[in-house]
């Protein structure tokens, strides 16, 4: 690796961190045009630094760009531009990026399938987040409160009391500890469902796991 491109790395980094995403795009752009050679470091740090402000284009514009200059585009690097797509509502570059991962044979975790059903739930695309995410709970070693939030919350957009149960016994398969919010989750996605039966089995649950029921818990069951 040239000097030159530890320093501009450093520098990219520093801006994005400091929250300067304009800086760090024309750091990584200059580059090419300077004979500086750029790495997946470089490009990861000036994606990151847009996505810290929601500049979604600017970011997918330098994940495209490491094609176009060889560079290497690893999990880490979809994963960022996927994240940017998310907090950009653009759901359907989101789930390009998220089979290209395949296409590649790159792994994808939790963070990928999150950040890609955040981009489609921020869209209303309820039921392609539900897909993602159920496919995600079904990986318990990787299972988190967020994600099984996150997919029971889909079960609500969608009345899916029947999916919200399924994922519910996936999750306490795990080694996940429940909280309130998840049995929340849950009981909400059966009554909005009128599936009252669910609801009512999930609150006794609740109560089994010696959790304590808040104003949520009671408006809904």
């Amino acid at each position: 690796m040239q000097l030159d491109t530890i320093i501009v790395n450093a520098t990219t980094s520093a801006c994005g961190a400091a929250g300067e995403w304009a800086k760090a795009w024309q750091l990584c752009s200059a580059m090419a045009h300077r004979k500086v050679e750029s790495n997946t470091i470089t490009h990861s740090a000036a994606i990151n630094a847009c996505a810290k402000r929601g500049e979604w284009e600017l970011a997918l514009q330098l994940f495209r760009s490491m094609a176009q200059n060889t560079v290497l585009r690893d999990a880490f690097t979809f994963n960022a531009a996927i994240n940017v797509c998310g907090k950009g509502a653009a759901w359907t570059h989101a789930l390009e990026l998220f089979s290209m991962m395949a296409q590649n044979s790159l792994e994808t975790s939790t963070i990928t399938f999150s950040a890609a059903a955040t981009a489609c739930m921020r869209c209303g695309q309820w039921t392609k987040a539900l897909q993602l995410l159920s496919v995600s709970v079904q990986r318990k070693a990787e299972l988190d409160s967020l994600t099984i939030c996150m997919a029971l919350s889909a079960c609500e957009k969608v009345d899916e009391s029947t999916k919200a149960w399924q994922l519910f016994l996936e999750a306490s398969q795990s080694s996940m500890k429940l909280d309130t919010v998840t049995f929340n989750a849950a009981i909400t996605a059966c009554a909005k469902d009128g599936d009252w039966t669910r609801a009512l089995r999930f609150f006794g649950f609740m109560a089994q796991s010696k959790l304590e029921s808040d104003a949520i818990t009671f408006s809904t069951a």
